[in-house]
This record gives structure tokens, C-alpha cells and sequence, in this order.
């Protein structure tokens, strides 16, 4: 038995991840919140620059790309996507505008969810992201307000 365990877990740690294998792990995560999790989602087909609303579950196809839609928290004239509502997947990297300054601006940092204390108040302070993108885009708005630039 231990053989046989060690060549299936020799084969998964070789095997390449499935194209779509982060935004499947996301739509499964949606899943775990909401009975149509299609409808957080949108796709366009390669060469395509249109995204359109997902209608069904998606089917993972190579040629087409899937997105989670971002709903935007608007303050003045600027904007960030708005920060998670849910818990990440256990064992995945979010990221989290953290609120002491460095240089008087916010900055972002880097995590693994485990759901301990420090995961679940970031999450209840509205500073976790599932792209440091987004995250950084949220620490620049609050950089921004706090040097009175809310109106740019």
C-alpha cells in the first residue's frame, strides 16, 4: 500500500495543473457561498475582446478564458475592487492592504489562509484580496484619501 502511494503521489507532484485550475479552485470556492456561482462569473473566447456573463457552469474549454466578476467600491473619482466577502480556500495565498503605513503609503503583503485569528480579522476589516493586484489598487486609494487626493 505504501508503494502504491508514494507512485500516485509521485505522479501528482509531476503532472502539470490543468490550465484553468486557479479559477476552478475560485468557482468551487463561489460555490461553497452561493447556489448559482455562474453568475459571479463572465468568459470570452480567445481573440475575443468582449466579456460576456457566464449562463451555466462553465465547461473549462482550452479556448475560451474565464474571469470572476469584480464589483468596484468607488470613492470620488477612484476606485479599487472591492475586497472579499468570504474566506479564501484553505491553503491558498491571498493578499491584504496592511494598515501600518510604510513611506506614508499603504502596502500590501502576502499570506496563506488558514482561517486562524489574524485571517478572519482581515477578512472582517475588508483588506483581503485574491490578487495583488487588487490589493494594490486598494492601498493606493487609501494612500491616496489620506493625502487628501480623494477628489483626483
Amino acid at each position: 500500500m505504501f508503494i502504491i502511494f508514494n507512485v500516485v503521489n509521485n505522479l501528482e507532484m509531476n503532472m502539470s495543473k490543468h490550465k484553468h485550475y486557479y479559477n476552478m479552485m475560485l468557482f468551487a470556492n463561489d460555490a461553497r457561498h452561493s447556489e448559482h456561482p455562474e453568475q459571479n462569473w463572465e468568459m470570452r473566447v480567445k481573440g475575443n475582446d468582449e466579456w460576456q456573463p457566464c449562463v451555466e457552469i462553465p465547461s473549462w474549454e482550452s479556448n475560451v478564458e474565464y474571469r470572476q466578476k469584480v464589483n468596484r467600491i468607488h470613492v470620488g473619482k477612484m476606485s479599487f475592487p472591492e475586497p472579499q466577502k468570504h474566506s479564501p480556500i484553505y491553503g491558498s495565498t491571498y493578499f491584504y492592504v496592511s494598515t501600518s503605513t510604510s513611506n506614508d503609503k499603504f502596502t500590501v503583503l502576502r499570506d496563506m489562509w488558514t482561517g486562524n485569528e489574524y485571517d478572519i480579522a482581515r477578512l472582517n476589516m475588508g483588506v483581503v484580496h485574491i490578487s495583488y493586484l487588487y490589493a494594490q489598487e486598494h492601498a493606493d486609494v487609501l494612500s491616496a484619501v489620506c493625502h487628501g487626493e480623494h477628489d483626483v
